[in-house]
């Protein structure tokens, strides 16, 4: 099973949906990473100061979909790829607050969501004469496929990078859909084999099957075989899993 992924990581979401330090610590201990308020506020100022650019690409996107001055809003903003966001008029701080976040989070959530139905749409239209493969689930951000076993090196080396990568190229816009003239640019994809939702194979199962390791995960280390993900502080060795 492939699970293909195009996701940022949490904490860069957040930031995009305008969440604050608390908020970013609080979902950091969630996934069991302790830090704190401060901590968290030390992130946001550092990926503001990496990128100086997000600021006022935040604001363009806000700009338009709320009016904080007599000057009217459009009230609406479009995706690269051509979808619209239209937005309610309203006189109340709080609901213009969320406005504002849904404005300068939607450039990123709408993009991944276009870019992933399109791969979707090339993955189904895929010739499967000589690659057998079926699609299973979209979750979000993640296609999941059930792959024959002398398929899985064609389907990650050859399809996935044709469909998901290649066939959908990014060309950025403003906030009002124009172009800013610049591109193509490409996502990246990430993908993890499963025999069963969140089960990483064993490397003796994959030898079984033909598979090479690599397409698990698994790479060489310390005479044997790891998988810091799936099996953190273990190595394969001798035909068994073993304390690093």
């Amino acid at each position: 099973m492939q699970n293909l992924r195009i996701k940022s990581r949490e904490d860069n979401n957040l930031i995009a949906y305008g969440r604050g330090a608390k908020a970013i610590a609080l979902a950091a201990k969630e996934e069991g990473i302790e830090i704190t308020d401060q901590e968290a506020q030390a992130i946001i100022t550092a990926i503001f100061i990496m990128y100086p650019g997000l600021l006022p690409f935040f604001d363009e996107y806000k700009r338009r979909a709320v009016s904080r001055t007599k000057r009217p809003a459009p009230r609406w903003i479009c995706g690269a790829l051509g979808r619209y966001r239209r937005f309610a008029t309203t006189d109340e701080d709080k609901v213009k607050g969320d406005i504002e976040r849904q404005a300068q989070n939607f450039p990123m959530q709408n993009l991944i969501a276009d870019v992933v139905s399109l791969a979707v749409a090339e993955l189904y239209n895929y010739p499967r004469d000589e690659v057998d493969f079926a699609l299973c689930l979209q979750v979000h951000d993640a296609v999941i496929s059930i792959v024959r076993d002398d398929c899985v090196a064609r389907y990650v080396d050859e399809v996935l990078p044709a469909c998901m990568v290649d066939a959908v190229p990014i060309y950025p816009t403003y906030a009002d859909g124009s172009p800013q003239g610049t591109g193509p640019y490409y996502l990246s994809i990430s993908t993890e084999l499963c025999t069963h939702w969140g089960v990483t194979p064993l490397p003796a199962l994959l030898a079984k099957r033909g598979i090479p390791v690599k397409y698990a995960g698994w790479h060489e280390h310390a005479g044997g075989l790891v998988h810091p993900e799936a099996y953190p502080s273990k190595v394969w060795k001798n035909g068994m899993l073993q304390e690093l």
